[in-house]
């Protein structure tokens, strides 16, 4: 399974002017990924800008899942440009109401949804209500995912369902950066948060010892540059994602 990051920023970067390439890895962009080479997790307002710097032709997309209505995740024009040659489908979860040129399906909590050869489960997200939150339980049949950016903690209804998933790779957000005392703890996580959260996902067979730990949805305001971030989870084994960083689960 692989998963290109075309964007690994948090909603701090909105106004960040676009770019031809993806060499610095402190410049992120709103966060957005490609699963496989068709289907997107998330598009923002960089959405288009990510997708030619990897070149992917927008022909290329075929499917859009959105994991909650934020601005820095969702951007009807970037959808409509991708949409306008038809036969793109736009993946919401359930009670969501949508305008746009895609081809629209609402996404009920916890049932199986065949989105090209992925089989994905949304669980809900600790995030504002309002944004119909959810973060993604992905398969190809072989591996396993867990995209789960933009919420804080796991909610309990979402820790019963991926209790002994042991994904291949999990990708958590990492808003907040190596300190403690946040006022966003309800809807973000910091490092010292996932260092907790990753213990008890193992105790409940979550995560495995050799599952990859990525962190997204970074704001740059609060936290180090991506240097000194890597070291700071060097000895956690969590992987520092960046724009443009290829995973192959």
């Amino acid at each position: 399974m692989k998963l290109l990051f075309l964007g690994t920023g948090a909603a701090d970067r909105m106004n960040l002017e676009q770019d031809s390439d993806f060499l610095n890895k402190d410049h992120r962009r709103c966060s957005c990924a490609l699963l496989g080479d068709h289907v997107m997790i998330d598009c923002g307002p960089h959405a288009l800008n990510s997708l030619k710097i990897a070149q992917i032709p927008l022909t290329n997309i075929t499917d859009i899942i959105i994991t909650h209505r934020h601005a820095d995740h969702f951007n009807i024009s970037a959808i409509n440009e991708i949409a306008k040659n038809g036969g793109v489908r736009l993946w919401l979860r359930e009670g969501d109401a949508v305008e746009c040129d895609a081809e629209i399906t609402y996404m009920r909590l916890f049932e199986t949804y065949q989105i090209g050869e992925f089989s994905v489960v949304g669980v809900p997200a600790n995030h504002e209500p309002a944004t119909f939150p959810q973060h993604l339980c992905i398969s190809d049949g072989d591996k396993k995912l867990f995209y789960a950016l933009d919420g804080a903690w796991i909610l309990n209804d979402a820790a019963s369902f991926v209790k002994q998933a042991e994904f291949d790779a999990i990708v958590l957000d990492a808003t907040i950066g190596d300190y403690s005392g946040d006022m966003r703890l309800g809807e973000h996580n910091s490092i010292p948060m996932i260092r907790l959260m990753v213990d008890s996902m193992r105790t409940l067979k979550v995560v495995r010892g050799d599952t990859s730990v990525i962190l997204s949805h970074i704001a740059c305001c609060l936290h180090k540059n991506y240097v000194e971030t890597c070291k700071i989870v060097e000895n956690d084994g969590f992987t520092v994602a960046y724009d443009g960083l290829e995973l192959i689960v």
